[in-house]
């Protein structure tokens, strides 16, 4: 399992029975999530027909998209 899959699903793990995870900071949540709708977000994209060049495009161009980038980058 890939590196980006494996802390949503640790963090899904540690949230679901208790309803809170005290292992991962709200800050790495926010990133956590935001990578995840940043996936489906291309996926979609992807499913619809766009070419990969254009979703690069739109990565770029996108505030939200272009920040969660860098951000999953690091």
């Amino acid at each position: 399992m890939s590196h980006w899959a494996k802390r949503p699903t640790q963090a899904r793990n540690d949230l679901a029975p208790e309803g809170r995870t005290p292992k991962h900071p709200f800050e790495k949540l926010i990133a956590i999530v935001e990578a995840i709708t940043a996936v489906v977000i291309l996926n979609v994209l992807h499913e619809l027909g766009l070419p990969a060049g254009r979703q690069r495009e739109i990565v770029q161009e996108h505030p939200q998209l272009s920040g969660t980038a860098r951000t999953a980058g690091k």
